[in-house]
This record gives C-alpha cells, sequence and structure tokens, in this order.
C-alpha cells in the first residue's frame, strides 16, 4: 500500500526571508509493506526531526524515514527522502485598489466612500515588478450590507495574485451609497 510521506521540519528564517512555495517532498508517499491488518492502520510516515535554523538561501536536506514500531514489523519501500526549500526575500508592497461592489449578478447603482482602498501585500523580490492593481479585486457584499442596515461594510478581497499575501486593507470597512 502507497502511504504519504510528512516532514518533521522545524523551520527559522532569517529577517525578510520566508518559504517561497511550498516544500518539496521526493518521493512524496512510499510503499509499505507487512500485514494487511497492521498496514491499515498506517496513514503516513514521519521522517527523522531536523531543524534547520536563519534560513536565507534555498536549501535541500536528506531526511530518514522513521519505521512505524510494530510487531510483526513492517518494510518501507525507501528509507530515506529529500526535501528541497525554495526560499525567498520577501517585503511589503502597498497598492490601490477601487472598491467595487459584489451584487450576485443583481444591476446596483453604487457609491463607495472612500472609493479606493490600499492593500498591503507581504511579496516575493522576484515578484515585485509583477505587482499590479489590475491583478485584485476588492468588493463589498451587497446582500450583506443591505441585511445589516448599516451603511459601512467589510470590504472582502475575491481576487487576488497567487503570489501576494494580504497583509492590512485600508480602511477595512467603507460607506456604500446606493443610487437610485
Amino acid at each position: 500500500r502507497r502511504i504519504p510521506v510528512h516532514a518533521s521540519l522545524t523551520l527559522d528564517f532569517a529577517r525578510q526571508y520566508q518559504l517561497y512555495d511550498s516544500l518539496e517532498i521526493r518521493p512524496d508517499s512510499i510503499w509499505i509493506s507487512g500485514l494487511k491488518e497492521i498496514i491499515d492502520t498506517i496513514a503516513f510516515v514521519n521522517t527523522e526531526k531536523k531543524a534547520i535554523r536563519n534560513l536565507a538561501t534555498n536549501y535541500t536536506v536528506v531526511l530518514g524515514l522513521q519505521t512505524p514500531k510494530t510487531n510483526p514489523a513492517v518494510t518501507l519501500s525507501s528509507d530515506s527522502i529529500t526535501v528541497t526549500l525554495n526560499v525567498e526575500k520577501f517585503t511589503e508592497a502597498d497598492i490601490e485598489v477601487p472598491v467595487g461592489l459584489y451584487a450576485g449578478g443583481k444591476e446596483v447603482s453604487y457609491r463607495t466612500f472612500p472609493d479606493k482602498v490600499k492593500l498591503t501585500c507581504r511579496i516575493a523580490m522576484r515578484d515585485y515588478k509583477r505587482l499590479d492593481q489590475s491583478l485584485f479585486y476588492v468588493a463589498v457584499d451587497y446582500e450583506t450590507a443591505a441585511k445589516s442596515g448599516n451603511n459601512r461594510v467589510n470590504v472582502e478581497v475575491k481576487r487576488k495574485p497567487r503570489f501576494a499575501r494580504i497583509v492590512r486593507i485600508e480602511p477595512e470597512k467603507v460607506e456604500f451609497l446606493i443610487l437610485k
């Protein structure tokens, strides 16, 4: 039976650095063999524990697998895996984005105050030049606003690029007016 491998890593990054994308584990699953009633109870296998400190560059490490302690013993198709970490320097960037109104297909004339919000994003240095206002869509929800009876509503990020993580929205709430 094939089971996934879980990497037991503790990561500590240098200032302004973090993972660019997810861990790459090769192989990400292994074959386990033994008595059916024993291997059916094993959902995954862990690697040995490893702490990596002050990460500021890409890093590759070979980790041994911990064979589950069973009686009788089970056999794993591999005794180690390779983990690759893509590390990148990150910065914060501000971008102004117009506020839309999500009305679920209804035709609604509206106005928001302010009409733009400032998004603070955490972004990898290599993606900084790709940052563009057109990649984002922020809106207030018409149904939520109408039900609340309040003219100040939360701004929601409806679309953003995968490479940007929103840290802050300023202001978090805007006033809106439905125009008749």
